[in-house]
């Protein structure tokens, strides 16, 4: 047997009287032990190697070191025990690019070991219960499982062991982790050994009954809490790994969610989840988060809720998945973004993104019928300078009812945005902020300003559709009036002569500069 991972396969933290004693402590070691001890005719390797992960950046990928050489050349294991990805769960939080990039990846690295001829089976555990970062173990895991359900669908020899699940029990009642609340400690290596013995020799790879589909969670709860209306759980993220394909999720009373203080995350739907809702008990329920955004990872619908952050403004980032904020939902200066915050395509931990990974074909449905937003943009949004642009050829349908309120004072809302259009977007307005027009485009961004967007491409359709009074503006309406007019055709000619228009300041688009290109465009359009 092979153990493959980083340090807590290696064994860190496995201290004996104040000495880290990897050979004896390490759960490889523990569980050769226990297998002797069973009669059975076991070798082990331990090839756990600290700080690794399953992507290649900062030079810490795992397979650019001697541990990964030896165990596919020399070792010839008939099971292969893979441990890796909580080195790199930070940086999968991020953006949708790092999360496709993991899967990927990690599935050229199974497969690797599967290919071996003297190997039987390949198994790959979850991450585990880390209390100061647990919200990024549960999103890993849904990564994680995902894989190794993919290559089982394959007829590949690979097993997956849902060792959150099998060891949050004694990691939320302090038996297994260490004082970093990361490693385990020299005893919880032995609970750790107990139950991969239990998987690999007894087939026990789940804890039955684990998901549910109505979980509670309080202030008041327990880690340890089962999470019944009874026995509420105190984590937003336990009660999202429990969560069933279908699941509700009740919040009780005001409820803080920080665990993740220290990075511009947030929460994470999972994304083993196909369809959740974000209920609030009773009156006044409150989920309070510690960052800027909630990423939308499947269905959703946020239900007699109040959602706020201690980081404003706060994003609901929505993906192309079906979201609904029902007229109980309360929110305050809130920014709605159907599509993805698109961050930098370099190759680091905390931006990444490709071009395809924010980019979807996807039919999708957003209702907005309750709480206040600044704005809302049918598109993705730009989080830093190197942002790449997508595309979207799906149908997406915004519904803004009489029960939300949008300010819009920066004029950033658009049926679409910093993505090219070849499918529809539509924005169907019941109510707007006074003395504001919808527009149907929203801002192309000012972090890359509008420099390397090329509005040819946007070869689909975008309509707004408004009642009550509520003003529309088309593209290129300059002066705002509703209308593409003479002042409009005139703005447009002078400026197509000017070789520095960057500086000219308009609510065209919301930004403050755009390139030649757009005018010459509209102009073609508007002369027609």
């Amino acid at each position: 047997i092979a153990f493959i991972g980083d340090s807590i396969t290696q064994g860190s933290n496995a201290y004996n009287g104040g000495v880290l004693t990897f050979e004896t402590l390490s759960y490889p070691a523990q569980f050769l032990k226990k297998a002797i001890e069973s009669g059975r005719d076991v070798v082990v390797s331990n090839y756990g190697c600290s700080s690794t992960r399953i992507m290649n950046y900062d030079g810490f990928g795992y397979n650019l070191g001697l541990a990964y050489t030896l165990s596919t050349k020399e070792t010839d294991a008939d099971y292969v025990v893979i441990a890796l990805g909580t080195n790199d769960s930070l940086a999968c939080t991020k953006t949708y690019g790092m999360k496709d990039r993991f899967v990927e990846e990690y599935t050229e690295f199974v497969k690797s070991y599967e290919v071996l001829p003297e190997t039987d089976m390949v198994y790959g555990t979850s991450a585990i219960y880390r209390d100061n970062r647990d919200a990024a173990a549960v999103s890993m895991r849904g990564l994680q499982e995902k894989v190794f359900t993919d290559l089982k669908k394959l007829n590949l020899k690979c097993t997956y062991i849902d060792l959150y699940a099998l060891l949050l029990e004694p990691a939320v009642s302090g038996k297994l982790l260490s004082s970093d609340q990361l490693h385990p400690n020299a005893a919880g290596y032995t609970i750790y050994a107990d139950r991969l013995y239990d998987a690999l020799f007894n087939n026990v790879l789940e804890v039955e009954d684990f998901e549910m589909t109505d979980i509670y969670v309080s202030s008041s709860g327990k880690l340890t809490g089962k999470g019944t209306k009874d026995d509420p759980t105190k984590s937003l993220a336990i009660a999202f790994a429990k969560a069933a394909p279908e699941a509700t999720i009740h919040i009780s009373g005001n409820y803080s969610y920080t665990k993740l203080d220290n990075i511009n995350c947030g929460v994470l739907t999972p994304t083993s989840v196909k369809k959740l809702t974000i209920k609030g008990e009773g009156a006044g329920a409150t989920l309070k988060v510690s960052s800027k955004y909630i990423f939308i990872n499947s269905d959703v619908t946020f239900d007699n809720i109040t959602v706020t952050s201690t980081a404003s403004p706060l994003h609901f980032v929505c993906g192309y998945n079906n979201v609904t904020f029902t007229e109980s939902f309360k929110s305050s200066g809130a920014y709605l973004v159907a599509g993805f915050v698109a961050y930098g395509d370099v190759l680091t931990q905390e931006f990444y993104n490709s071009y395809d990974s924010i980019c979807s074909a996807k039919d999708c449905t957003i209702d907005v019928n309750g709480g206040d937003f600044a704005a809302v943009i049918g598109g993705n949004l730009a989080g830093n300078a190197s942002a790449v642009f997508g595309s979207y050829s799906g149908n997406l349908v915004i519904n803004v009812g009489k029960g939300a309120t949008v300010t819009d004072k920066n004029n950033l809302s658009g049926a679409t945005g910093q993505n090219y259009l070849t499918g529809t977007a539509t924005l169907n307005v019941a109510s707007w902020a006074k003395d504001k027009f919808v527009r149907t485009y929203a801002p192309v961004g000012t972090s890359r300003a509008a420099k390397d967007f090329d509005l040819a491409k946007n070869t689909g359709k975008a309509t707004v559709n408004a009642t009550d009074g509520v003003k529309t503006a088309p593209l290129g309406d300059i002066n705002s009036n509703g209308l593409l007019d003479i002042s409009d055709l005139v703005f447009m000619s002078e400026h197509l002569k000017d070789s520095n228009i960057s500086n000219y300041t308009s609510n065209f688009y919301g930004v403050s500069s755009f390139k030649k290109e757009y005018l010459n465009i509209l102009l073609k359009d508007l002369v027609k």
